[in-house]
């Protein structure tokens, strides 16, 4: 299954939980990214991260009122926990008379189609290929001028999300 598509499931999941906890609206997001950078400096690897994250938030509105939890343990367990939480959370909180979602007609319907918003290159980087990236890019700065000796590194950073 595709990050995305996984993605999706458990947000489904998350809200299907909260309406089977007394939830009368609700909707959930998900966040993802996977980051890397690499920094060479003089021609050596100074710095190597490389990370990711998941993360799902809920926002519950019952009876006119709103909570909104989040949570980075996506098992099963955690997500009836943070539902019937954030379902119990919404009951204390104050009423709003203008809680609740936007009607669909409300959303914005954009097309992204040519657009070029992403590069799929981008995931296929290898550690070693953004190292030599970044070589390079430090190499160049050298080959300027013969006068330059010193450098404060050079940094390739990638981020999806």
């Amino acid at each position: 299954m595709a990050k995305g598509t996984a993605a999706i499931e458990v947000a489904r999941q998350a809200v299907e939980l909260a309406k089977r906890a007394g939830a009368e609206q609700c909707d959930a997001y998900m966040r993802m990214y996977d980051e890397s950078e690499v920094t060479i400096r003089l021609g050596e690897t100074e710095k190597l991260v490389e990370a990711g994250s998941r993360s799902l938030g809920l926002r519950v509105i019952t009876g006119g009122r709103t909570a909104v939890c989040s949570t980075a343990d996506l098992s099963e367990e955690s997500l009836e926990r943070l539902a019937r939480e954030t379902v119990e959370l919404a009951r204390i909180s104050a009423p709003d008379e203008y809680a609740g979602l936007p009607s669909p007609d409300d959303f914005a319907r954009a097309s992204t189609n040519g657009l070029q918003l992403y590069d799929e290159r981008l995931g296929s980087l290898t550690t070693e290929e953004k190292i030599r990236m970044a070589k390079a890019c430090e190499a160049a700065a050298f080959a300027v001028d013969s006068r330059i000796t010193n450098s404060e590194g050079a940094t390739v950073t990638t981020r999806s999300g």
